[in-house]
């Protein structure tokens, strides 16, 4: 059994309830752990336990003092020694930084290589904003909580907050209004590889949406993703997660497609024939 913060390897469930004990108690792990090894005088159901002492050494002398022999002060001894070796080989390589929380529920993590060392980006729940650091992805979800976890919204709050500075967000540029997530990609491999599998990397916007492949020019293919009730077709999958932010925010894609084109309006809403879909115009699946 290992604590949720410090990781401390528990052999026996009943010693991992009397730290939890401790836990609830004093609030942190490490005056838990200081007040458990006072209790536990040799610590047997913790897996090396002198590493997360607050020094490199554990705590040997209550040990001495409770047996009060020289077998147990020898064998406190070696087990310092192993400790200390073993706290060595954990912590001197860092190119792996230590696992935090996530910002918030639904967000999941990546290992990435960045300049020699791994670092972790946190990506966001709905549509999959990757954040360099998590500092920022716990801004863009503290915005998230305030607009209803709407990430539309948050992301355009965000951006008007980071202006001028660095957003940390792998190609930001994707999840603005009207832009093309598939821009950055470099024309010559967009004209080589005009497949179905290069023009389809990107995941759906959401569950049960389906692609469909469209050739542009006589050169360059693209995915249009098509919603799952109205079947409404959109030439951009940035557009796609907007309109699937709202359908989760509203429940169906009649009262979504109402508020999407309210926020597009004057702009290109990136779908196909858009008029189909107003109110009257269209058989609505969702009645």
């Amino acid at each position: 059994w290992m604590s949720p913060t410090r990781n401390i390897e528990f052999r026996r469930r009943v010693a991992a309830c009397e730290f939890e004990k401790l836990r609830q108690t004093f609030g942190t792990e490490k005056r838990a752990w200081h007040e458990y090894s006072k209790l536990k005088a040799n610590r047997g159901a913790v897996v090396l336990p002198g590493q997360y002492d607050d020094d490199d050494c554990p705590v040997e002398d209550s040990c001495i003092e409770a047996e009060g022999t020289k077998k147990r002060k020898s064998k406190n001894v070696v087990d310092c020694g192993v400790a200390r070796n073993k706290k060595k080989h954990l912590f001197l390589n860092k190119n792996t930084p230590r696992m935090k929380p996530p910002p918030g529920l639904g967000w999941t993590h990546e290992l990435v290589a960045e300049k020699r060392q791994n670092q972790y980006h946190w990506i966001s729940p709905t549509r999959k904003i990757e954040f360099r650091r998590r500092s920022q992805a716990c801004e863009f979800e503290m915005l998230r909580k305030k607009f209803g976890s709407s990430e539309v919204r948050a992301w355009e709050e965000y951006r008007r907050a980071k202006a001028g500075s660095t957003t940390e967000v792998v190609s930001p540029q994707q999840y603005d209004n009207g832009a093309n997530p598939m821009k950055e990609r470099p024309i010559k491999k967009a004209a080589t590889h005009s497949n179905e599998t290069s023009a389809t990397k990107k995941p759906p916007p959401g569950p049960g949406w389906k692609h469909k492949l469209v050739a542009e020019t006589d050169k360059i293919h693209r995915c249009h993703w098509i919603s799952p009730t109205r079947n409404i077709q959109f030439r951009r999958w940035g557009a796609a997660c907007e309109f699937e932010t709202l359908r989760q925010e509203f429940g169906n894609e009649v009262r979504a497609w109402e508020e999407y084109r309210k926020m597009k309006k004057g702009s290109d809403t990136c779908v196909i024939s858009p008029n189909n879909y107003d109110e009257g115009d269209y058989p609505i699946a969702d009645r």
